[in-house]
């Protein structure tokens, strides 16, 4: 489904946030004709006299009756799908997109790094002159950018399991970072979680390309596709693309063998995992691109609450990851400090297991202690019993008190970093993992 066939049709929106809003302002400029927007809250549209704003569950709407039931990310595919006779009414922002870009489309997914992974690919195709616009789940809806693309030009989409569930349609250029458990409070089980993924390439033909961690996972998605395959790994393995000494070595048959050396201090001062890194200059080897490494991370700055330095203060660093809303971004986070410290993690609950983050939490000996708040505090200690950590593991009522305690434990231990990578969802007692993130650093601040 096209942009521009939805002119002359009935449409209505499922959810009015930021997806929701861009479509139906989008959709006013290029003269829909009427559009209805369904949100069980209170919301506001600059509507005209064809449409209705309706606050209620859009369970209680007979969806039949329109032409186009455009889904915002999170309202449940399954949900919307029960509801309709014809489950081809249904679409989305990225699927508009992805269905009338002219470009070259790319899409990038996983469980953790999304974000930084888009921010490093359109730093590279930048760099070797491409033009790109970003757009996905990075917080943008180009809805109005599209036909200015030509076909040398490229779309740039982070996915996440909400926007690719149900999608009929892939990027041409598919990106898979490691995939785990997540959103297993929206997803029934870890498999239809996994299938959700799976969109980004399943619609993949010949001439396109994946991009994909070398797991279980990922070679169960590949099998969807009919692209041709890269894949990348910490160690070699077989794997295309991997770790070697402190670079990234690819090579695929009929493409020459290609180094990018010198990446291990990136990773180390940017606080980027190093699979990241592997991931996106496996991208930049199936794409041939040019350009310079020191210039790609030149004034590089990640996404906020991305392990990003808070403040120093009285000989302890402490850092951010707020944007760790699962067990697998802390796994990842911890890599990245490679001195003592001390880490605070919890908050609500996705239903996801904390089993491989207790082990691999037991095996860091940098790992001084955790301190633990919030409604998974007993899921994560418990885990961490089960590994036999034998560090210090204390229980405290909130955010607040995690920092005052684990910074007077760090001093008393001169334990230089606190890492604050939460493992969880933030909302127990925040809006999103952002408003956690800003009460973090306003709370470091104060001390």
């Amino acid at each position: 489904m096209k942009i521009y066939d939805l002119i002359d049709k009935k449409i209505v929106i499922l959810g009015f946030g930021k997806e929701g809003r861009a479509l139906f302002e989008f959709l006013k400029n290029i003269g829909a004709s009427q559009i209805d927007v369904v949100d069980e809250k209170a919301v506001e549209a600059n509507k005209t006299d064809g449409d209705c704003v309706i606050n209620e569950p859009f369970e209680n709407v007979d969806l039949n009756c329109y032409d186009v039931v455009l889904r915002s990310p999170g309202v449940s595919y399954a949900r919307v799908e029960a509801l309709l006779g014809d489950k081809n009414k249904i679409s989305s922002a990225v699927d508009l997109m992805l269905s009338t870009a002219n470009c070259v489309t790319i899409g990038v997914t996983g469980t953790k790094g999304k974000s930084t992974t888009v921010k490093i690919i359109q730093r590279m195709l930048e760099l070797s002159e491409k033009k790109v616009v970003l757009g996905g789940n990075i917080g943008l809806v180009p809805l109005e950018q599209i036909e200015s693309l030509s076909e040398e030009d490229f779309l740039l989409l982070e996915l996440s399991s909400f926007q690719l569930d149900g999608l009929k349609v892939s990027p041409d250029i598919a990106v898979v970072l490691p995939i785990g458990s997540d959103h297993l409070d929206y997803h029934a089980n870890l498999g239809e979680y996994i299938e959700a993924k799976s969109a980004i390439c399943a619609f993949q033909q010949a001439g396109d390309k994946l991009i994909y961690y070398q797991d279980a996972i990922g070679a169960k998605l590949s099998e969807k596709s009919k692209a041709k395959k890269i894949t990348y790994s910490e160690q070699q393995l077989q794997a295309n693309c991997f770790k070697k000494n402190d670079g990234v070595c690819c090579s695929v048959e009929n493409m020459p063998e290609k180094q990018y050396l010198g990446l291990e201090k990136y990773s180390t001062e940017y606080k980027i995992p190093f699979i990241n890194l592997i991931c996106a200059f496996g991208f930049a080897y199936a794409m041939n691109l040019d350009f310079d490494i020191a210039q790609l991370f030149e004034g590089f700055e990640k996404l906020p609450f991305r392990i990003e330095l808070a403040r120093q203060v009285g000989g302890v660093e402490f850092f951010n990851d707020s944007a760790s809303t699962n067990p697998i971004s802390t796994i990842e986070a911890i890599k990245t400090i490679s001195k003592p410290f001390v880490l605070i993690a919890g908050g609500s609950s996705k239903s996801l297991s904390y089993n491989q983050m207790g082990e691999d939490l037991a095996r860091n000996v940098n790992v001084k202690a955790v301190f633990l708040y919030g409604n998974t505090a007993q899921e994560i200690k418990s885990a961490l019993d089960q590994a036999h950590f034998n560090s210090d593991v204390q229980m405290v009522g909130d955010l607040q008190e995690a920092v005052n305690k684990s910074f007077v434990f760090a001093k008393e231990k001169l334990i230089e970093v606190v890492l604050f990578s939460p493992g969880s969802a933030s909302f127990d007692n925040f809006q999103n993992y952002q408003e956690r993130g800003r009460m973090f650093n306003e709370i470091v601040k104060g001390l």
